[in-house]
């Protein structure tokens, strides 16, 4: 697991304050299942991301991201 990483870019064009996005890195291992399976907007800074079994609700208040984690 010592190996470099390589760099991920992430661009957008157009500004950000009125078109923001978000970008959900979810790593695996050779054959395992995809981890996450769907990023939904649920407001203007609010968003779910999914998988088999859970979800994530994310929110930014200001420069604050709180978030909480959901078993099914």
């Amino acid at each position: 697991w010592n190996q470099p990483m390589p760099p991920l870019i992430v661009r957008r064009q157009g500004e950000a304050w009125t078109r923001p996005f978000v970008t959900v890195y979810a790593p695996r291992h050779g054959n395992q299942p995809v981890a996450a399976r769907e990023v939904e907007a649920l407001g203007e800074n609010s968003w779910r991301v999914s998988g088999d079994g859970w979800k994530v609700d994310f929110e930014l208040d200001g420069r604050e991201l709180s978030y909480e984690l959901i078993r099914q």
